[in-house]
């Protein structure tokens, strides 16, 4: 399962807690995030704490998902339910409208094709969406290497291209202004729902 969102959206903290509720349940549960601690995880957050092009960015973000897709296959082998914050759909957003406000033009197909060789899918996809002037409002005099990614109009980008792809994928989408445990009892009742149709 992928968490995703603007930042401020409470991605972690609800992926956390999603972490707990299965593993109460008797689950084995890893949670991952993206850009991870690996190698190019690693440079990737130098990378953007210097400023790089984005071009470059979108490649390094690719790189690192591909070693770490290699992780998620072996945890899932081993039987564990893997919880990521952060997936390939956060590159499509972000790295996305930085392309776009570069080129004039859209890119988003070049990201996906870099993708395809090593493409691990999930089995459900959680947007959490929030207004992006409430997400900076929550991240506000918070240091992180994200900071060049905090802007209103950069974010009203990226959250469009979030919900164009929830619209387009089937994501589940849940209002992240709720408090986390009412979110993560939505999310249980809409995957009960959705096995139920199957």
């Amino acid at each position: 399962m992928a968490i995703e969102g603007i930042d401020g959206s409470g991605k972690t903290t609800f992926a956390r807690a999603l972490r707990d509720k299965l593993e109460g349940g008797g689950r084995s549960v890893k949670l991952t995030c993206e850009p991870t601690d690996g190698v190019v995880g690693s440079l990737i957050k130098r990378a953007v704490e210097d400023g790089i092009e984005p071009e470059t960015e979108a490649l390094l973000f690719m790189a690192d998902r591909c070693e770490h897709v290699r992780e998620i296959r072996g945890w899932l082998r081993r039987g564990y339910d893997v919880i990521a914050d952060r997936y390939v759909y956060s590159t499509i957003a972000y790295q996305g409208e930085r392309l776009r406000q570069k080129h004039g033009a859209e890119m988003e197909e070049w990201l996906w094709m870099l993708f395809q060789p090593f493409a691990l899918w999930p089995d459900a996809v959680v947007l959490l969406d929030i207004e992006p002037a409430e997400g900076l409002a929550r991240v506000s005099g918070r240091r992180t290497s994200r900071e060049r990614f905090e802007d209103l109009r950069f974010l009203e980008g990226v959250r469009a291209r979030y919900l164009a792809m929830a619209e387009k994928h089937g994501f589940i989408v849940l209002d992240a202004r709720l408090p986390v445990e009412a979110l993560v009892e939505r999310l249980v009742d809409a995957l009960l729902q959705d096995h139920s149709k199957r």
